[in-house]
């Protein structure tokens, strides 16, 4: 549908190995990648018509560690390091 709109996508399954092995019983899960950003309004357009659409992509939210944290691991590296050692 979306090649007959001159829409370029690439579509791969969510994790292969899961695929193989899982149970026929058990949905499929595809990605798919518009090639185009100029294209992502109409392809979201499309979607929504098949009924395809579940909502907004996920926002990429970075990771914020505390110098708690950071202490932590590194208290935890050098244990191991001393460990390794004697």
């Amino acid at each position: 549908m979306l090649h007959g709109e001159g829409i370029e996508t690439y579509e791969s399954d969510v994790d292969a190995a899961a695929g193989v092995i899982g149970s026929p019983f058990m949905p499929r899960e595809y990605r798919l990648y518009i090639l185009n950003d100029g294209d992502a309004p109409r392809t979201n357009e499309i979607l929504i018509e098949l009924g395809a659409f579940r909502g907004p992509p996920a926002r990429k939210v970075p990771l914020r560690s505390s110098w708690k944290l950071r202490l932590f691991l590194l208290a935890i590296g050098i244990v191991l390091i001393v460990v390794a050692t004697v």
